[in-house]
């Protein structure tokens, strides 16, 4: 099932999205990541890989339909991705399949997305369609699916982990970080369980966390309730940084430090030149990575 998308997303009609970048991420077993950057953040999916298929041709795939389509829509690619294929030749074959897939894979999203290509999208709550209103729904709930991802990571996630595998417990051994809505989840997970994560980091994290009126959305928690909960030990680090001109969260991130400044809580907080991409996410791993444990 695709993933539900923000309205940033779905508002534009997502075959009019302008594809920046694409990247097929090999998992474990049989699958892939699909990653479609565009110019109103990310797509997703996952993708059924062959066994015949050779795993490391996935990044080669992804850069040859950068190459051909950064700068075109999503449908101009689905519309032409076979063309291109057949020009290619033998330059291609070893990953043909895995193209098939990227095609199939975004034709399911936007199917599952009810695609608004052919309207004239409006604001989600003004003057609305029924079509927008059915997006805005599903943009609610997918907020609220998001917010019971921490039952999750305590009830299920944490306890495999360290029943599973050879870990340091305690907050002084464990993390926790994430990028857009991982980040937002990152920032609610962690400071609701200080006893369990030390430290936490948030590249460019999407909104929902404290109270949104463009979305309509009540928040995780109350400005005055972000901070760390009474008797609940201090994390060692808190780190957010974000794009400075973020076309996706904006300024969100900012009014999550500055409700944190407010509040007396300690932490990280820097933003740097690039958009709600990689090039900033990977920036802030790095930083986060080097001040771990």
């Amino acid at each position: 099932k695709a993933t539900n998308y923000p309205a940033v997303l779905v508002q534009h009609g997502l075959s009019n999205l302008t594809i920046e970048n694409i990247q097929i991420i090999p998992l474990i077993q049989k699958d892939a990541l699909l990653l479609v950057e565009t110019n109103a953040g990310i797509i997703d999916d996952n993708m059924a890989l062959d066994s015949n298929i050779d795993r490391s041709a996935c990044m080669e795939a992804g850069d040859y339909l950068t190459k051909h389509f950064k700068g075109k829509t999503i449908g101009y690619m689905i519309e032409n991705i076979n063309s291109v294929c057949l020009s290619a030749g033998s330059q291609i074959l070893s990953f043909k399949e895995l193209i098939d897939g990227v095609a199939n894979a975004l034709i399911q999203v936007i199917q599952t997305k009810c695609d608004v290509s052919n309207e004239n999208p409006t604001k989600m709550l003004d003057g609305a369609t029924k079509s927008d209103l059915d997006e805005a729904k599903d943009v609610f709930e997918f907020l609220q699916d998001a917010d019971n991802i921490i039952d999750v990571v305590k009830t299920d996630l944490v306890p495999y982990i360290n029943s599973n595998y050879s870990t340091k417990t305690g907050p002084e051994n464990t993390a926790i970080a994430g990028l857009s809505m991982g980040g937002r989840e990152s920032l609610f997970i962690g400071i609701s369980m200080t006893d369990t994560f030390g430290y936490i980091g948030a590249f460019s994290p999407a909104p929902g966390l404290l109270p949104d009126a463009s979305l309509n959305y009540g928040g995780q928690f109350k400005p005055s309730e972000f901070k760390i909960p009474a008797g609940k030990p201090n994390p060692k680090m808190i780190m957010i940084c974000n794009g400075n001109s973020d076309s996706v969260v904006h300024d969100v991130p900012a009014y999550y430090h500055n409700t944190l400044a407010s509040n007396g809580v300690q932490h990280v907080w820097y933003t740097m030149p690039g958009d709600h991409n990689f090039e900033v996410w990977l920036n802030g791993l790095y930083h986060f990575s080097e001040r771990l444990f």
